[in-house]
């Protein structure tokens, strides 16, 4: 039995799940969600999956032009920033990134003010974890 409603001209079909699927469901969707993050990178910077570590969720910001929530996540990287320079154009979706800024950690809290909000919203985020 499932409950069809209408969300922004799309109709979405939202299923009863028992608990046993629920939990299958959550993993399964949880480690979609960390894979994506990781192809991403791999696909707009065009750092190799190998030479990339595991996503790491740092949390949820709010877009306040437009209240969509992003999910912000960190990955490390074998890679210089150099290598990352000299190889973006070859990635498949180097076209996505618009721009890209290497900055060392200490020099972002100069750097933050001027930032978009999402991109503050997730050098807050990144500040909480360390």
């Amino acid at each position: 039995m499932g409950v069809e409603c209408d969300l922004d001209g799309t109709t979405a079909f939202l299923a009863n799940l028992r608990n046993e699927n629920t939990e299958a469901l959550n993993t399964s969707t949880a480690q979609e969600l960390f894979k994506s993050a990781h192809d991403e990178v791999h696909e707009e910077l065009g750092i190799p999956g190998d030479a990339l570590g595991p996503a790491r969720l740092l949390g949820v910001a709010d877009r306040l032009d437009s209240h969509r929530f992003v999910l912000v996540f960190v990955l490390r990287t074998i890679w210089t920033s150099d290598q990352i320079r000299a190889n973006i154009h070859l990635a498949v979706d180097a076209f996505e990134t618009s721009e890209l800024h290497f900055y060392l950690p200490s020099a972002l809290v100069t750097v933050a003010p001027t930032m978009t909000g999402c991109s503050q919203a997730a050098f807050f985020l990144y500040n909480l974890q360390l």
